[in-house]
């Protein structure tokens, strides 16, 4: 039995994903980095045309084409990108909703590709921000445990993902790590990483999970102790070695100048030496 029919909806899904969350007490920042691959699993295009399909699209006759993606994202999010496989894409638009009483508000990144994504096709594109991390970290000052209150996955519209993974960075010297995640997963991992300025590395989680839908994108937590002594080691070490450095640089100009005078010196007593002998040979 052959059934056919009319789709005038884009099927959409991630192949794969990955969301990295990186947390920095000393600037008070929180940054997310998506990585996505994208694929339209709506009927293949047959014959494709070029000029038929920018003339359908005008025309508004594709129906079941992806042309663009939303996102909530925070309302303090600043150094908002947006790339894909080939670059910086200029054609994402950022709208502003309005706070409403009792609620933060939010802004909507509206991620336009370069292509609308026709029926088979994948696209893989970047996206992330930057957000103050005192919107999503609590401090408990009788346990003296930081509590990290984040999504579990970005909601890109009502997309599931195959393959989903979320990477947690923690401050460096953060201890006593412990997850809350109300519903199971395929693993969870704790691993060593080193950024930039990093002298003993920072702790990382690593979820796993796959066929995750929508409905998964609920809050989770990640709690830790991060010491006083830990989060002043790294600038006194920084400090250190920027002192090293610079001591160093000055030394070594003072050494090449020295052997430059020394030289000189030396030159100027054997051009002495060879003006008398060529004086006294005459």
């Amino acid at each position: 039995i052959s059934v056919i029919f009319h789709d005038t909806v884009a099927h959409s899904r991630f192949t794969s994903s990955k969301r990295v969350v990186t947390l920095s007490h000393f600037s008070n920042t929180l940054s997310v980095a998506d990585d996505y691959v994208l694929v339209n699993d709506s009927p293949r295009i047959t014959d494709y045309d070029k000029s038929k399909v920018y003339i359908n699209a005008f025309l508004k006759k594709t129906k079941n084409s992806l042309i663009g993606l939303n996102t909530a994202i925070p309302f303090d999010a600043h150094n908002i990108f947006y790339t894909d496989r080939n670059g910086n894409v200029s054609t994402s638009v950022i709208s502003d909703i309005p706070k409403k009483s009792g609620r933060s508000s939010f802004k909507i990144l509206q991620i336009n590709p370069r292509y609308s994504i026709m029926g088979g096709w994948k696209y893989g594109f970047n996206a992330g921000y930057y957000s103050k991390l005192s919107n999503f970290l609590r401090y408990d000052s009788n346990t003296g445990v930081y509590n990290l209150k984040i999504d579990f996955m970005g909601l890109y519209m009502d997309i599931g993902s195959d393959y989903y993974e979320l990477v947690v960075v923690l401050p460096e010297g953060a201890t006593d790590i412990k997850t809350i995640i109300p519903f199971d997963v395929d693993s969870e991992t704790f691993s060593t990483v080193y950024k930039h300025l990093d002298f003993f590395g920072r702790k990382q989680v690593l979820i796993k999970k796959k066929n995750v839908s929508t409905e998964l994108s609920t809050p989770i937590i990640v709690s830790y102790k991060l010491p006083v002594y830990n989060q002043i080691v790294k600038p006194v070490l920084v400090s250190l070695l920027i002192f090293v450095v610079f001591s160093l640089s000055i030394f070594s100009a003072r050494s090449s100048f020295s052997q430059k005078k020394v030289s000189t010196i030396v030159l100027i007593d054997i051009s002495a030496l060879i003006i008398t002998n060529f004086k006294w040979w005459y």
